[in-house]
């Protein structure tokens, strides 16, 4: 279940790429570079991979596979999660 603490590391990367997005958002000179353009595809696609792995979390910790998460990990992407929510859908 190694896969799994990799997939939460990997979302808890994206979630701060959405964190950043809004500081990014701002700058003008930065639209041109190609690392801002990667961390704004990141960003725009955190809340679906965010969504995939809180999943594949919640049905592991279910059925008692506790070991192989990280609970402080999958709460903080639980609550990046209710922010994107908020963003994506709610504010928009």
């Amino acid at each position: 279940m190694r896969w799994l603490l990799f997939m939460n590391r990997i979302a808890l990367i994206c979630n701060i790429c959405f964190a950043s997005m809004f500081a990014i958002k701002d700058i003008k000179n930065l639209s041109d570079n190609s690392i801002v353009k990667t961390v704004l595809v990141l960003a725009v696609c955190a809340f679906v991979f965010n969504f995939i792995t809180l999943l594949a979390s919640s049905i592991a910790y279910l059925f008692g596979k506790r070991k192989s998460l990280s609970i402080p990990l999958f709460v903080i992407n639980i609550a990046f999660f209710l922010v994107e929510y908020y963003y994506y859908f709610i504010m928009k």
